[in-house]
């Protein structure tokens, strides 16, 4: 059974392929791998308020993830969840993810603030090869679609089951 969100996008901002000889259920380790995780770098990006950060603040990326359930609604895909949602998952097929990257930052107060979530559907395609269509639906673009699948790829060279 694929597990599709009814309404992913028709127009994607990306597709890549990979030669890939693992099943879907292994990505889906993967991503559930990326789920709380922080980039290990702050970044510069444009304030949210002109008159409280002029100019640019450094922000910390944080992801989370999540998989479609019921072609409609998305459940967390974390280490914690994931036993119950693993064997409901496809060797093969397609099976789309949401990816949230949020944003914090300390203002000059030393102050948490957060900045617009950019959110992106992920749509995992397996038939032979490893399709990847990444959408951007939501968000400020302070982090791009290549980025995404740039991330995806390198915790897959990374992960150790």
């Amino acid at each position: 059974m694929d597990r599709l969100y009814y309404r992913f996008p028709q127009k994607v901002d990306l597709e890549r392929h990979y030669g890939f000889n693992r099943d879907l259920k292994y990505l889906t380790r993967v991503m559930a791998s990326m789920y709380g995780k922080s980039g290990h770098m702050e970044f510069d990006t444009v304030g949210p308020n002109v008159k409280r950060n002029p100019g640019t603040v450094k922000a910390r990326r944080d992801v989370t993830v999540h998989i479609v359930e019921n072609k409609l609604d998305f459940k967390p895909l974390s280490q914690i969840t994931l036993p119950a949602i693993l064997p409901e998952v496809p060797e093969k097929g397609t099976v789309d993810y949401r990816v949230t990257v949020g944003y914090t930052y300390m203002d000059k107060n030393y102050d948490k603030m957060s900045l617009v979530d950019d959110v992106f559907l992920v749509r995992a395609t397996l038939d032979g090869d490893l399709t990847l269509k990444i959408a951007g639906i939501h968000g400020q673009g302070r982090t791009l679609p290549e980025e995404v699948a740039d991330t995806i790829e390198t915790v897959m060279e990374h992960f150790k089951e």
